[in-house]
């Protein structure tokens, strides 16, 4: 694993090899230390050094300044747990066996390779060039996939079972996704770099969004969410580049292509509205992908009362959307999404019904808005 970002760099095929590492790493950890077993044989935490700069002026003033000091896991060093494992081995051979570690020893190798997991991925992040870093991460999208694929072959095989096997979250390639544009997009790379990452991997969370196991497409609409409100929220769209569009598009992809059940479209609204509350300011070009999103959401009636009460939650949750962009100040972004919330208001006024039937009413609306 020291080793991985190198061997990738230089050839992308490696990588998919890696990730088989990762995640094997990740479920021989979950395993070993799940339910509460050999917690005590982990490593304790040591105190990190102080952080000078947060020292008060308070606190000088006094003579006695106040550090918080951040336990920090300890570097394990595994190949010197090999060699402290056959120096025992070689004292002890009738005890412990030659070359076998030990409880300890076990232990504190796992957290090391643990370690070296989260590095490779951190780095990616970091230190990879804009080519490899595209390469890294459609490999690990193709990875990703497959394991998806292989839960869907693995809950159908174990239908008759009451337990089924799960992988832990951290050993689910999309979770280290989720990791990794998270550090791409609060690092300094450039924008170009950060909307490139996006081209790349929006197609397969989309596709994620529709995972028929909960965990999997709850966390996929999360990462979108996620990534949106933070490119959104660190970059100010210049006058003509639509590049919240172009991301916000994901939603409106997400819901389009009817791939996601009613509790992903209740979240995906959900995080629609709260997109809309965070950066109300900052959305501009992102308004009218957003709208065509809640244009494609559907409502369904039903005669439990319970899903009612959570339509009727969704239906205001929209209404507030609407609120927001009618309040807004900017002229430029009023009118270039004014006919895409005029369509996207008339559906839940006169219902999905009768507008999604008449296509003659998009046509009719854009004549009359574009006449005044």
């Amino acid at each position: 694993m020291t080793a991985g970002l190198e061997m990738g760099g230089h050839s992308a095929d490696c990588w998919k090899h890696l990730f088989r590492c990762t995640a094997f790493i990740s479920e021989l950890e979950h395993t070993y230390f799940s339910q509460g077993n050999n917690q005590s044989n982990l490593p304790k935490l040591q105190q990190g050094q102080p952080n000078m700069d947060t020292v008060n002026d308070d606190d000088e003033f006094y003579g006695m300044p106040v550090i918080a000091a951040t336990p920090v896991a300890p570097r394990i060093n595994i190949p010197e747990l090999i060699n402290q494992s056959k120096i025992e081995s070689a004292w002890e051979r009738s005890h412990t066996g030659g070359g076998v570690l030990n409880a300890v020893q076990a232990s504190q190798a796992l957290c090391g390779l643990s370690q070296q997991v989260d590095r490779l991925f951190e780095e990616a992040a970091e230190k990879l060039n804009m080519s490899a870093l595209l390469e890294f991460l459609s490999k690990l999208c193709e990875s990703s996939q497959d394991q998806l694929h292989q839960m869907l072959m693995d809950e159908e095989d174990n239908e008759e079972s009451v337990e089924q096997p799960q992988l832990p979250q951290n050993a689910l390639h999309l979770y280290r996704l989720q990791e990794v544009l998270m550090k791409i997009v609060n690092s300094n790379r450039p924008l170009l770099h950060q909307m490139r990452v996006w081209s790349v991997v929006s197609g397969f969370l989309v596709e994620a969004a529709g995972h028929r196991v909960r965990n999997v497409s709850k966390m996929a609409v999360t990462c979108v969410h996620d990534f949106i409100q933070a490119m959104i929220s660190n970059h100010q769209e210049l006058p003509h580049f639509h590049i919240n569009e172009f991301l916000c598009k994901t939603f409106e992809n997400m819901l389009c292509l009817e791939l996601c059940d009613g509790d992903v479209q209740d979240q995906v609204v959900c995080s629609v509205c709260e997109l809309v509350e965070a950066c109300t300011a900052d959305l501009k070009s992102g308004w009218r992908p957003l709208f065509g999103a809640l244009r494609a959401v559907k409502i369904e009636h039903s005669p439990d009362e319970e899903i009612n009460e959570v339509r009727q939650r969704h239906v205001a949750a929209v209404l507030d959307v609407f609120e927001v962009f009618l309040n807004t100040d900017n002229i430029f972004v009023f009118a270039n999404a004014t006919v895409d919330c005029i369509l996207c208001l008339l559906k839940y006024v006169r219902g999905p019904g009768d507008f999604e039937n008449d296509d003659s009413m998009t046509m009719t609306v854009i004549q009359e808005v574009t006449s005044l």
